[in-house]
């Protein structure tokens, strides 16, 4: 303690004086370190809107057009969490397309096989080769490259996805 600081009592409810030393501990300071740097810290940073004062820092008008521009970004923030439930609801039903679609050539490759020696051999090749890629139909969701493969396969590709997939 300086000679020039003021020593003086003072009284504060209990609560708040556990909530200060449990601070004083973390912050590793003493209960009065502690206490001076908190009220140090209100007099660095001044109110962002006072009212009463002349000299304020943002003024109504500041502070409406603030208001204002808060409320639109809030409408926007909404608009796009709408947006995002659409999107969300069109993926849903782009996703049950494809397993409906794959679900159908997955049986049209059965039937095609069940015929044996009735089919064209070379669709039936083709068949026997294209089944294999539906495994993924006893799973809950078509794997993230499905389309890729597909795209792969429709250009006489391997069907295998790019390594950086």
């Amino acid at each position: 303690m300086k000679t020039s600081d003021t020593q003086f009592k003072l009284i504060i409810p209990g609560q708040l004086k556990a909530q200060l030393d449990g601070a004083a501990t973390s912050s590793r300071r003493s209960l009065s370190s502690e206490i001076v740097q908190r009220l140090q810290d209100t007099f660095d940073f001044p109110p962002i809107l006072d009212h009463d004062s002349p000299r304020s820092p943002i003024k109504q008008e500041d502070f409406d057009l603030l208001r204002t521009e808060a409320a639109d970004a809030r409408r926007a923030l909404e608009d796009l969490v709408s947006k995002g439930e659409v999107w969300k609801d069109l993926y849903l039903q782009q996703n049950d397309l494809t397993r409906q679609y794959a679900g159908l050539a997955k049986a049209l490759c059965h039937t095609i096989l069940s015929h044996g020696d009735n089919v064209p051999a070379d669709l039936a090749a083709f068949a026997d080769e294209l089944l294999p890629s539906f495994t993924w139909l006893r799973e809950n969701e078509p794997p993230r490259d499905f389309e890729r493969r597909l795209a792969a396969e429709r250009v006489g590709g391997t069907g295998e996805a790019p390594e950086d997939a």
